[in-house]
């Protein structure tokens, strides 16, 4: 389901779940800002739940969890600003919950988990800041947890 104000912005969800893909439901005012989900969840791929205005910004989310790869739930205001969640957990790559805050600033979390790259939940405030955690675990390779604003 789609709720409280969620979705908004110029193709903001668009082609979100296309070709075999799930996103859970986006509530909250989530998903915010032109293309802010678009394409996330598509081709095999799967996100969570998007809740409590996350996903806010250029781009946010875009493509996150495509093409048979996967992330958990995104709360709690996380993924917020100019793709800062963007092809996060892409291409049979994966990322677990993001909550709290985390992966927030431009490109915080772009690319994180992608490509057969796994990174366990992003808690607690982490990865904030442009370009914190951009790029991290990609091509095979792989990272715990990150938690407790690191």
């Amino acid at each position: 389901d789609i709720t409280g104000g969620s979705c908004d912005g110029t193709r903001a969800c668009s082609n979100a779940v296309q070709i075999d893909g799930s996103v859970g439901d986006i509530t909250g005012g989530s998903c915010a800002g032109t293309q802010a989900c678009a394409g996330a969840g598509q081709s095999g791929g799967s996100v969570g739940d998007i809740a409590g205005g996350s996903c806010d910004g250029f781009q946010a989310c875009s493509n996150a969890g495509r093409q048979d790869g996967s992330v958990g739930d995104i709360t709690g205001g996380s993924c917020d600003g100019g793709r800062a969640c963007y092809y996060a957990g892409y291409q049979d790559g994966s990322v677990g919950a993001i909550t709290d805050g985390s992966c927030s600033g431009t490109q915080a979390c772009y690319y994180a988990g992608y490509q057969d790259g796994s990174i366990g939940d992003i808690t607690g405030g982490s990865c904030d800041g442009t370009r914190a955690c951009s790029n991290a675990v990609q091509i095979d390779g792989s990272v715990g947890d990150i938690t407790g604003g690191s």
